[in-house]
């Protein structure tokens, strides 16, 4: 099966999104390793699970070379990847809010 320019594109760049993402949250974990936040469901959520699943789909785009994936893999696993980045501005803003929070009772 030969992959479309299109498919291989998307591709490479959801793993590159990904990459980026894991390292940020890795970031997040190596100061906070306890951080719980809010996530887009409104449900309770570790930051350890966030990461969790976004190296599964860091994982999902880790094909040998010459391997075929097909255009739903893509979309499926962009659609995780869009799922994961909404629960990472959540949680980010959350932390902005409770640092902004800690800063502006300090400065009374």
């Amino acid at each position: 099966m030969e992959q479309s320019f299109e498919t291989m594109w998307r591709m490479a760049k959801l793993a590159g999104g990904i990459d980026t993402t894991v390292r940020l949250i890795e970031t997040v974990i190596e100061t906070m390793p306890t951080l719980k936040f809010r996530n887009t469901a409104g449900k309770e959520m570790p930051i350890r699970d966030l990461a969790g699943l976004a190296r599964s789909v860091q994982a999902g785009t880790s094909v040998p070379q010459g391997a075929s994936f097909d255009l739903r893999d893509v979309q499926f696993l962009e659609n995780k990847f869009i799922a994961i980045q909404a629960d990472m501005s959540a949680m980010l803003a959350q932390l902005a809010r409770s640092i902004s929070c800690t800063n502006d009772s300090g400065n009374r």
